[in-house]
């Protein structure tokens, strides 16, 4: 009959971890690795702990099924945001259009179609000073009468008349 005797050291708490967590690693008990350290001996094979290989295989179907709700989620999130770029975008041209100084011959045709008219016995030349001052004081441009285009049409007494500054 083999007899074994039992041997003793003194180790500090570190040291005694750091056995245990090696032993753990290679599945090995204390007094396998210890014996195996102490004789130089290669280390006798142990049984592995049970760590990862022995846990369950995570369920794909569920993890597949995730996927897919996140990625549907993904394309209703982007086709909002498409909106709202699209939104955004004619929101800023709209926008343009308001901030966008219009030529005298627009506005005078606009004050037209929302009905201010000529004073009775007011010359076309007094009115369109009254107009070209309003315009003025919105759009802070005084209306040159010698670009038609742009001032729209007028005769020629009341273009050579015309102020070049504004009479505010």
């Amino acid at each position: 009959m083999i007899k074994t005797e039992y041997l003793k050291f003194r180790a500090t708490q570190e040291e005694a971890r750091e056995i245990d967590r090696i032993c753990k690693t290679l599945g090995l008990s204390r007094s396998d690795y210890l014996r195996a350290v102490a004789f130089g001996a290669p280390a006798p094979v142990g049984t592995p702990s049970p760590t990862a290989e022995t846990a369950p295989a995570p369920d794909l179907s569920i993890l597949q099924a995730d996927i897919a709700a996140l990625k549907t989620q993904q394309e209703e999130m982007n086709a909002a945001q498409a909106q709202a770029a699209e939104s955004f975008n004619a929101l800023v041209q709209n926008l343009g259009e308001f901030l966008r100084v219009p030529s005298f011959r627009e506005y005078r045709a606009r004050d037209a179609v929302e009905g201010s008219i000529q004073k009775p016995g007011e010359t076309e030349l007094n009115f369109l000073i009254r107009l070209a001052n309003r315009y003025y004081l919105i759009y802070k441009v005084w209306p040159d009468p010698t670009n038609i285009n742009i001032f729209g049409k007028i005769s020629d007494e009341t273009k050579a008349n015309f102020p070049k500054a504004p009479r505010i």
